[in-house]
């Protein structure tokens, strides 16, 4: 049994919207549906990138939102989608 992208993003969506809620100024949320959901890294990282993306547009107290991987393939997935490198 697998999870679905919508489902990585709605999860994104909640944990963002909690933090505006607390108004919070950071937060660190783990990679998504990669490990027993079963999405490939990519798909979950653009999808989690797209939902923070959507998010932030619309105005936002985060400052800082850390994402969080357990392995280097998910990394590597996040760092591809917003054009970044480890430092």
């Amino acid at each position: 049994m697998g999870t679905s992208l919508a489902n990585v993003a709605k999860a994104t969506e909640a944990a963002l919207r909690a933090a505006e809620e607390l108004r919070l100024s950071s937060i660190a949320i783990p990679g998504m549906g990669t490990g027993v959901g079963g999405v490939p890294a990519e798909e979950a990282a653009r999808t989690m990138v797209g939902a923070i993306r959507q998010h932030l547009s619309h105005g936002s107290t985060l400052r800082e939102i850390l994402l969080v991987s357990v392995d280097e393939r998910l990394s590597r997935a996040f760092e591809s989608v917003l054009g970044t490198s480890p430092p």
